[in-house]
C-alpha cells in the first residue's frame, strides 16, 4: 500500500495564504478529516482555514481523494449497518423478557 509523504500531512496552523498557490503547483488539494456525524474529507479553503485549529491537513491528489472517499463511504455504510443491528437487538430484549417471565 502506498503511503502519503510526511510533508503532505501538515498542521492547519502552519498553512498560510501563499501555501494554497504552492498546493496548486504541486497538483494536490488540501483536505481535513471530519468525523462529526459521518466520516468525510472536507476541502480546506482560505475561508474555512481559521476554523481548523489544531487539525491535520492532508494534501491529496485527485486519485488519492477518490480512493479515500470510497473507503470512507464504506466505513459509513458499515457503521450504519452496525447501528441498525444494535437497534434490532434492543428491540428483541422486551419480547425475550416477556417470554422468560411467562414460562
Amino acid at each position: 500500500m502506498k503511503t502519503i509523504d510526511r510533508d503532505r500531512v501538515i498542521d492547519s496552523g502552519t498553512i498560510s495564504g501563499l501555501d494554497f498557490t504552492r498546493f496548486v503547483n504541486m497538483g494536490v488539494t488540501p483536505y481535513h478529516y471530519d468525523r462529526n456525524g459521518v466520516c468525510s474529507l472536507v476541502e480546506v479553503t482560505r475561508k474555512n482555514l481559521p476554523k481548523l485549529k489544531f487539525q491535520r491537513v492532508y494534501l491529496l491528489t485527485p486519485d488519492e481523494y477518490n480512493k479515500i472517499s470510497v473507503f470512507t463511504e464504506n466505513v459509513n455504510e458499515l457503521a450504519a449497518l452496525h447501528q441498525r443491528h444494535i437497534e434490532l437487538l434492543k428491540d428483541m430484549v422486551e419480547p425475550i423478557l416477556v417470554d422468560k417471565i411467562m414460562k
